[in-house]
């Protein structure tokens, strides 16, 4: 099967003439006017119990333009990712993070009507027909008040953080967009982007790997101080809000995931006790590659092997193949994807690191945005965002207010489809030495989420204890940060990445904290989730999909009783998600013998 062999997306189609095109233009300024006149509306409206009709009016409107504000949101977004030297493409960004802004501040008027009302009135409101299926989102809204300010305090407080929140974290968009680090190879220098660097993590060859990390680390250093400035902002900005409606640090992110505390306490059991096995591994690959312990900068890297390179067609069909032999629907999305050009892959100095998928709920489609360097770890990042793609699809057949997906159920299939992915290669492979390079492949992703992630989590509450010790600083930030890997690596490494904290996007997001245990949660869920597909055989299909339609709308709790009849406070749910890994090691390890 012949797919696009563009390495670049198509947004054309999407917004014609780009930033400074006309079509951005009309759009953008027919979404100012629209939120400017239903924040003036929402602001003259009655009390909810005086009014119901002017309130369902207002509430539909809104949720209207909302899928209208996330459309043209998305695609400025990926003008910005791709181009991040490019000031048309980051004041468009900027635009459309302002309008988000009113638009949040509209809400503000819409979550305090809900606090104030009676339940018999918020029941009046939520049995309208046109609102039946806005009942979890209202019901979830009314119960956020806790985590606001009073009345025309939250108002305030949401329009000054798009000038201190949000603005810090632009600053650092602006600086990983266009901070460049020098790769040295001998007698050879060459100037790339942070986002290709960080792509040559799993490069075949240790010396390559090991200039990719010391740029990177030279790159983020020279601009560290001003990335513990954003962070002391960041931090400090949300600590304020906290402080004054009295929650901790936790609250905003366990209400937006619809996920109770407990919860995440539960993930971090499994953690550990997979932790022994994980450091097994690591040590065995350190002797594969002729060292006592590994690098920071060998974790990623590929074991020899004949599947070490791989060039982007066989990327496609590769990922393509292997979601048909579990399901033709899988398989023909994802070649329906890759045909209408959704991905942006190309190495390019001026992209930022890292990669998403955005969705695009006007035109019911979806874009990625990553770097494709040639190696079996930039495949799983193709079968992975896909997923994300594939997920969207499917809320696409919901109604757009039950299309609410947290970060942390957001990773349900995107993992699912890499596990899919990496399972057929695997079980299509009979060489040992591939297998090895295959299992590798697959444990580097128990890695990442059962020992990084958990490092990254224990840094940002962190962030929250010592920022109130002063303004946070480079130095202090840097030492701290090699600490909390120790904790989770033990003594599995011989060096650290004392940068991680400035290089990683996901402290600076600017709308929400705490984007780190999301991806544990999402990959012991999914690994669940595939399992429980499996065994379904022909219903395997049918389960995934009910699956993703709830995580547009409903609690995680309710979830787990429902789909999985399993308490998921209960560590016993995460333990044995995570007990294949244990499995995984030690087919490892025979492979590697």
């Amino acid at each position: 099967m012949t797919y696009a062999s563009e390495m670049t997306w198509d947004l054309d189609s999407l917004c014609p003439g780009g930033p400074e095109g006309e079509a951005f233009a009309a759009r953008r300024d027919a979404l100012r006017a629209t939120w400017r006149e239903l924040r003036a509306r929402v602001g003259q409206l009655p009390p909810l119990a005086e009014d119901i009709d002017a309130w369902e009016t207002w509430l539909l409107d809104a949720l209207s333009a909302s899928e209208v504000l996330s459309e043209l949101g998305s695609i400025a977004g990926c003008w910005y990712a791709a181009h991040g030297r490019s000031t048309a493409a980051r004041l468009a960004n900027e635009t459309l993070s302002e309008l988000s802004a009113q638009c949040v501040a509209s809400y503000v008027t819409v979550d305090a009507a809900l606090a104030e009302a009676a339940e018999e009135t918020v029941e009046s409101l939520v049995r309208r027909p046109s609102l039946a299926d806005a009942e979890p989102w209202l019901r979830d809204r009314r119960a956020g008040a806790a985590l606001k300010l009073p009345g025309a305090l939250e108002e305030l407080a949401v329009d000054l953080e798009r000038e201190s929140l949000t603005g810090w974290g632009q600053l650092y968009q602006v600086l990983a967009g266009s901070l460049t680090g020098t790769l040295t190879l001998g007698e050879e220098r060459e100037e790339k982007g942070v986002g290709e660097l960080l792509a040559l993590r799993a490069h075949a060859d240790e010396e390559v790997r090991r200039a990719a990390h010391e740029a990177l680390g030279e790159a983020w250093g020279s601009v560290s101080e001003q990335c513990a400035m954003a962070l002391t902002h960041i931090t400090g900005c949300r600590q304020t809000r906290y402080d004054r409606v009295g929650v901790g640090p936790l609250a905003d992110t366990t209400h937006s995931n619809r996920t109770p505390e407990p919860v995440i306490e539960a993930l971090w059991s499994a953690a550990e006790a997979v932790r022994p096995s994980l450091r097994r591994y690591l040590d065995r690959k350190a002797q594969l590659l002729g060292k006592s312990k590994l690098d920071w900068w060998d974790v990623d890297a590929p074991l020899p092997g004949r599947l070490a390179s791989i060039e982007w067609a066989d990327a496609q069909s590769t990922v393509v193949d292997a979601l048909s032999s579990f399901h033709p629907e899988f398989g023909e999305f994802a070649a329906d994807a890759l045909r209408r050009r959704w991905v942006e892959a190309e190495p390019r100095d001026e992209k930022r690191p890292g990669g998403f998928c955005t969705d695009l709920p006007i035109s019911r489609q979806s874009r990625i945005f990553m770097t494709f360097v040639g190696t079996l770890d930039n495949t799983m990042t193709l079968a992975h965002e896909l997923g994300h793609a594939y997920h969207n699809h499917v809320l696409f057949t919901q109604p757009a207010i039950r299309r609410n997906l947290t970060m942390n159920l957001a990773e349900s299939a995107s993992t699912f489809f890499e596990a899919v992915v990496l399972d057929r290669v695997l079980d299509a492979t009979t060489d040992r030495a591939d297998r090895a390079f295959l299992l590798d492949q697959q444990l580097q992703a128990g890695v990442a989420f059962l020992m990084n992630i958990p490092a990254r989590y224990r840094f940002e509450q962190g962030l929250h204890r010592w920022r109130r010790e002063g303004p946070l600083d480079a130095a202090s930030l840097t030492t701290r940060m090699v600490a909390c890997q120790r904790e989770s690596y033990g003594d599995a490494l011989a060096s650290w990445s004392p940068m991680f904290w400035a290089s990683k996007l996901h402290f600076y997001i600017p709308s929400f904290g705490f984007y780190n245990w999301p991806y544990t949660f999402g990959y012991l869920f999914s690994a669940a989730v595939h399992r429980r597909a499996k065994a379904l055989g022909e219903d395997g299909l049918p389960f995934v999909r009910d699956l993703l339609e709830r995580t547009g709308w409903q609690d995680v709790p309710s979830i787990g009783r429902e789909v999985f009849d399993a308490d998921l406070s209960d560590p016993s749910f995460w333990i044995d998600a995570a007990a294949p890994i244990i499995g995984q090691v030690e087919a490892f390890l025979e492979a590697t013998d």
